[in-house]
């Protein structure tokens, strides 16, 4: 009980850091108040899926890299419908490929692109 609580309270002080930035700070990231809080949400589990989705497509070091990926695959993952097949691909990733993620994953086109990049 007491890791649900100390969670909670990590999570309510993460929320008002991002509540106190200024419209400058603000600019500066490139994303609004509710991307962040969306950003913020993401559990950890979905956010090693992210990478591992992108190490199978080559392009694992460009999203470490690249801010802008970050945001952009990341907001992606946050708000995508496809988490319980992520999921259930996750438990066995020696067998997943990157042709197998691109049935599901909707950040595959941009690792595809990165990939071929590196």
């Amino acid at each position: 009980m007491s890791k649900l609580h100390e969670a909670w309270r990590d999570q309510r002080r993460v929320e008002a850091e991002i509540a106190a930035l200024t419209m400058g700070e603000m600019t500066d990231l490139s994303l609004g108040r509710a991307d962040l809080m969306h950003l913020a949400r993401m559990p950890e589990e979905q956010i090693a899926r992210m990478h591992w989705v992108a190490d199978l497509f080559g392009a694992g070091r460009a999203l470490a890299d690249d801010p802008r990926m970050q945001r952009e695959v990341g907001l992606t993952c946050a708000g995508c419908g496809q988490t319980a097949r992520c999921h259930a691909a996750f438990a066995d990733p020696a067998g997943m490929t990157a042709s197998e993620a691109e049935v599901f994953c909707p950040n595959a086109p941009t690792y595809r692109q990165a990939g071929r990049a590196v």
